[in-house]
């Protein structure tokens, strides 16, 4: 009959480990609360500096206007002050100002084609096609 009762030191390294894995689950609940209270955080803060950037990228845009203007300017005065011809100078400011217009223009474009989401849509047409073809071949 002793046989069939578990020791008295099983018993216990049965509850020590019970004991150690309630503290290990307590540990890793506190370490996930941490990090949820450090995202929070962090979340808050990127929040605020999300609005500041907007203000700098608001500051920064008509800055970055005035220097591309002040630069094609100074091209045009270039030439306009080697070649003593305003037509060329005007030429050149209009060529420089095309360009970018055309850079802006072609990427406009680009861009606009991802958004349709070619390849998501290629790939479905290719799913719906399987399916089409394994319905076909199941009804024969």
């Amino acid at each position: 009959m002793s046989e069939d009762r578990p020791s008295p030191q099983s018993e216990e390294s049965a509850q020590g480990s019970e004991q150690e894995w309630l503290r290990l689950a307590q540990l890793a609940a506190e370490t996930g609360s941490d990090v949820a209270q450090l995202m929070a955080l962090e979340l808050r803060l990127a929040m605020a500096n999300l609005g500041r950037m907007v203000v700098l990228a608001v500051a920064f845009l008509p800055l970055l206007i005035l220097l591309w203007l002040g630069f094609s300017v100074l091209a045009s005065w270039v030439l306009y002050q080697s070649s003593d011809s305003v037509t060329w100078a005007i030429v050149l400011f209009l060529t420089i100002q095309g360009l970018a217009l055309w850079g802006v223009y072609s990427s406009w474009m680009r861009y606009r084609r991802t958004l349709s989401l070619p390849q998501t849509r290629k790939h479905l047409q290719y799913l719906v096609g399987a399916q089409s073809d394994e319905s076909k071949v199941s009804n024969s």
